[in-house]
């Protein structure tokens, strides 16, 4: 349909738009005084005598360089973006939007990090068109921060190629870590005339840690919380970040600062070592690789899981009746993560007992599959192994001691399992024997709820009855609510008799497998319940019969049909 808006009226708003982004346009050129470099008289020169903006004043043998640089004000009157003269002073739209963001990052940097120190000096950030990829081995230098031969300016650099591909919110980002440098260049001076390689790893993961506060849903720092090597000293660069993250929400961000002064200041990594045990910092770290590895260490901007590398054991052993403990020798590094899997073998329950035997100080978690984890585990726990399969138990070590620690033992009772089949051999009848798909509409008809989903059903003899079952099932309510089961299940199948055409049996031994989910969802309230203990109870209790059983169809509970898959 044509426009009714006549002619000259439309002319008008376009003339309008026009002068209105022509307006845009010339307050954000003038949005930062500009000045050059000459101006400014600026001739910052690292500790090692590099003079960092001799590219701009200085044209070298080649003729290259000399032409200057130009200087953006940051509206505090204290920063500053330094930009090449190709640029101009009103720089193209692409690289305005850049200055911006550095302007930008340079506020908000501010406004955070004075909640954890000072920020006195000022900022120069310069931005140019150089990339800074190594060829050779492919890595990228998204921005560096330069350690000056006189006190009071802080000067950071970084490329345009590097920075292009990344999305404002992490090129803001990458600009708040280099300011971080300046933050910890001013509170904690020593790191200044300090060798770089010893105190990398909290220069840099102190820097991407505040840099993630400063912007908390940019999540570039998650690149390095999934490179977190647990089986490396903590000592990091960067991957220690999530580290320093877990320090400063137990002890509070103020305790960030004076605990890089003190590492600074001790230059043995044994005397580090014992200071961070004198101030108990073993027991955090302990219960840091606890929460990091069960994924309940939150992002403190989107409240979902810091990603991290998972769970890779670094010994296994299974449980043996004739045995009562296991032994861990030597060899558990200090500062790192042992992960220890412990097989407990079907038919068993048992008893374990913490670790024990060390001379050093040392902790221990436990993380069975199917109980509830314990993070300090200083007692006997009794866990309920399976029937038909083994079952895996996690448990954590670390320390500090830098001499290491004695060998251990893990004390262990297995206690054969009472409610595992112990019928006759063949108790099932053959009819039976094999793989059925359930046609979840028949359930809705006996239960009168809605079930949509996926339900198998396996029977066998071994030599006693025993079925394996797996599901994704959800049932939904009148009033909203829903449940949803999905796993697997075993359990011994009993027979019970039969009457007429009724064949009855009851199920035991139930056991859930380690990554099954039984919840309920309360639609008024928004919330979701575990159902894991109701759903062994009620299929401990269950009884079953079934009518009708040929080669091709089982039909059990006088109307829910079961199709044979094989």
């Amino acid at each position: 349909m044509k426009s009714l808006i006549p002619v000259a009226i439309t002319y008008r708003v376009k003339g309008l738009v026009i002068i209105l982004c022509t307006l845009l346009a010339l307050q954000i050129s003038a949005q930062y005084s500009v000045s050059t470099c000459s101006e400014q008289g600026l001739r910052p020169i690292t500790s090692d005598g590099q003079e960092i903006l001799a590219i701009y004043l200085k044209r070298n043998a080649e003729g290259i360089g000399g032409l200057g640089c130009w200087v953006h004000h940051h509206p505090n009157g204290k920063d500053y973006v330094v930009t090449p003269h190709s640029w101009d002073s009103v720089p193209s739209s692409w690289r305005k939007g850049l200055i911006r963001e550095a302007m930008q990052a340079i506020t908000d940097s501010r406004n955070k990090y004075v909640e954890y120190g000072t920020m006195n000096q000022p900022l120069y950030y310069i931005l140019d068109d150089v990339d800074r990829t190594d060829e050779a081995t492919g890595d990228v230098t998204q921005g560096e921060k330069f350690w000056l031969n006189v006190e009071g300016e802080c000067w950071m650099r970084s490329g345009v190629p590097t920075l292009r591909p990344e999305s404002p919110e992490v090129r803001k980002q990458i600009f708040a870590h280099e300011i971080g440098h300046c933050f910890i260049e001013e509170n904690v001076p020593k790191t200044a005339y300090a060798n770089h390689d010893w105190d990398a790893w909290f220069d840099e993961s102190v820097s991407e840690y505040l840099s993630s506060e400063v912007y908390k849903t940019a999540d570039g720092e998650h690149q390095f919380s999934v490179a977190y090597d647990f089986d490396s000293l903590f000592t990091q660069p960067y991957n220690a970040y999530v580290l320093w993250y877990y320090y400063a929400k137990q002890k509070g961000i103020l305790s960030v600062v004076p605990l890089m002064n003190a590492l600074t200041g001790l230059k043995t990594l044994k005397a580090r070592m014992n200071y961070l045990q004198s101030i108990e910092f073993d027991e955090l770290f302990h219960n840091f690789l606890y929460d990091f590895t069960m994924r309940s260490l939150k992002d403190s901007g989107t409240g979902n899981p810091i990603p991290g590398p998972g769970i890779n054991p670094d010994a296994d052993f299974t449980l043996l009746p004739e045995k009562s403990e296991v032994n861990i020798p030597r060899g558990i590094n200090f500062g790192q993560r042992e992960i220890i899997n412990i097989v407990v073998p079907e038919g068993f329950n048992v008893t374990l007992r913490p670790p024990q035997g060390s001379e050093g100080k040392f902790y221990s978690s436990l993380m069975p599959a199917s109980a509830n984890a314990i993070r300090t585990w200083d007692s006997p726990v009794e866990l309920t192994g399976h029937c038909f399969s083994p079952m895996d138990i996690t448990v954590m070590i670390s320390h500090l001691e830098t001499d290491g620690i004695g060998d251990l033992v893990i004390p262990y009772e297995l206690h054969a399992k009472a409610d595992c089949c112990t019928a006759e051999a063949d108790t099932l009848d053959g009819c039976i024997i094999g793989t059925w798909e359930v046609d979840v509409s028949t359930i809705s008809h006996l239960i009168d709820y809605d079930v949509s989903g996926t339900l198998k059903v396996s029977f066998e003899n071994m030599p006693a009855g025993h079925l394996n079952a797996t599901f994704n099932l959800r049932f939904d309510f009148d009033n909203g609510d829903y449940d949803t089961h999905k796993g697997t299940v075993s359990a011994c199948v009993v027979p019970e008799g039969s009457a007429g055409p009724l064949n009855y049996f009851r199920l035991s031994g139930v056991s859930l497998g380690p990554e099954n989910i039984h919840t309920h969802f309360y639609s008024r309230r928004g919330v979701f319940l575990d159902q894991k203990d109701d759903v062994i109870e009620g299929l401990n209790r269950f009884r079953f019969n079934y009518t009708t059983c040929t080669p091709d169809i089982l039909t059990v509970l006088y109307m829910i049909q079961m199709s044979r898959v094989r």
